[in-house]
């Protein structure tokens, strides 16, 4: 089944809505825009904010894993 060109418009603009909205928070992605200086270290914020629900093992392995990111997207 062949889509109508509509249709294809229609597909591809709910593509990239999808692609422009971060997955947890449904809102627009902040593309170019970096954090203030002031901001803490994702592990201290993690530290301060979730001292109970993250264990000190959880809050490393995101940290590594957000330092790979910015190693691998340059």
């Amino acid at each position: 089944m062949t889509m109508s060109v509509n249709e294809e418009k229609t597909d591809t603009r709910k593509k990239v809505k999808e692609a422009s909205v971060t997955p947890l928070t449904g809102r627009p992605r902040q593309r170019g825009k970096k954090p203030p200086a002031d901001w803490p270290e994702v592990g201290e914020y993690a530290r301060l904010e979730y001292p109970d629900e993250l264990d000190e093992d959880i809050i490393v392995l995101i940290e590594h894993l957000i330092e790979e990111r910015g190693t691998i997207s340059g």
